[in-house]
């Protein structure tokens, strides 16, 4: 791994104080942006486990070597990532997991599905199509990941454990899934104005009745936070709390929002900013530009960068440690950068390529870590 150092200074602000940013920054792609256009709005192809059409392996020749810091696996996937048919101002929202030597992913296009392949994979031969979906919404810890059928409008799970079947966990109202999150093995999801916490026995509660729609949701250890357009604010429930609090208040949009073993990672158009469920009297910031999608591990905070418009071909894989304020760029060069994940001793990212192929053009690619 070549890692590329970049200085990042901590800012420490309290509660509900404004959090100041950095003068003219680039869009977040985890927050609503330019219009890039309807994803597909195919129909789901037909349920059940399936070898795909063959597509393109990638090539040696197409690995741009260490200088760029990733190697291609999969490439010429038709739409990458969970993105809602039809919502041009929807952003994605992640979709993409890896676990135990095995990848996750979803695609809405002219195929849509949950798919996954041996992280070795190099050639269509060894891609199979769990379930034909679109999907809007997608979240995963180690042992489950969600979704949303569209199509079905339901929220359904996927377990990963030898012969797992999809399952339907939820009913969805019209107005769609919003977000989706982890916690231990619960859904935290958003439906319209309702924040809602599914088993994965799928027995659902409502944790709150909202006034405003959210953007995103992250949960860790049983505290949950969402963040909303209004203000813009970060709102919570932190572990044994009755009711919704208000967090934090930002100026400047807000997008992608995780948790991690009692952190809370937040993209803004300001940058990326870390702050920790036990003392909400702080947050730094560990990043200067968005991030699309976040992933972690023990030690750090993994997110994506998109790039720089119109193309966004140089989107960029960063990190920084929990406890730390040193930013490490690890690859550079990503078309479109949507989703990634974390599975061994590397990161997986899932890239939706270019507008201009409409999305035909995704690739999944690996960076040693």
């Amino acid at each position: 791994m070549r890692a590329w150092v970049v200085a990042a200074s901590l800012v420490a602000t309290t509660a509900c104080a404004d959090i100041k940013e950095a003068p003219s920054p680039p869009p977040a792609a985890g927050v609503l942006e330019e219009d890039d256009g309807p994803a597909t709005t195919s129909a789901p192809g037909e349920k059940g486990s399936s070898k795909e059409v063959p597509r393109k392996s990638a090539p040696a020749s197409d690995v741009p070597g260490d200088e760029a810091g990733w190697t291609p696996l999969l490439v010429d996937r038709d739409t990458l990532g969970a993105r809602a048919p039809g919502a041009p101002d929807r952003a994605w929202r992640g979709g993409l997991a890896a676990k135990d030597g095995r990848l996750y992913w979803l695609e809405n296009g002219g195929a849509p599905g949950l798919y996954t392949a041996p992280a070795s994979c190099r050639a269509a031969g060894c891609v199979e199509r769990i379930a034909g979906v679109n999907a809007g919404v997608f979240a995963a810890s180690r042992d489950v990941l969600y979704f949303d059928d569209v199509a079905a409008r339901e929220l359904k799970s996927y377990r990963f454990e030898e012969g797992a079947a999809i399952t339907s966990v939820a009913g969805v109202s019209a107005s769609g899934i919003d977000a989706v999150a982890v916690d231990g093995t619960d859904a935290i999801w958003i439906n319209g104005s309702a924040l809602k916490r599914t088993t994965a026995a799928g027995r659902t509660t409502v944790l709150a009745n909202l006034a405003v729609a959210p953007i995103d949701v992250g949960a860790t250890n049983g505290s949950v936070f969402w963040a909303e357009r209004k203000g813009p604010t970060l709102s919570c429930f932190l572990d044994g709390n009755v009711g919704p609090s208000t967090c934090a208040s930002w100026k400047g949009e807000l997008g992608a929002v995780r948790g991690y073993a009692g952190y809370m990672y937040i993209a803004s158009s300001g940058g990326v900013y870390r702050r920790t469920t036990e003392t909400l009297g702080k947050t730094v910031v560990v990043g200067t530009r968005g991030a699309t999608d976040f992933a972690f591990d023990a030690t750090y905070a993994y997110w994506t960068e998109p790039g720089d418009a119109p193309d966004f071909a140089n989107g960029r894989l960063r990190r920084v440690a929990h406890d730390g304020d040193t930013v490490e760029e690890i690859a550079r060069g990503l078309p479109r950068p949507v989703a990634l994940a974390i599975d061994g001793g590397d990161v997986y990212v899932a890239c939706a390529g270019t507008k201009a192929k409409d999305w035909s053009d995704g690739a999944i690619v690996r960076v040693a870590r």
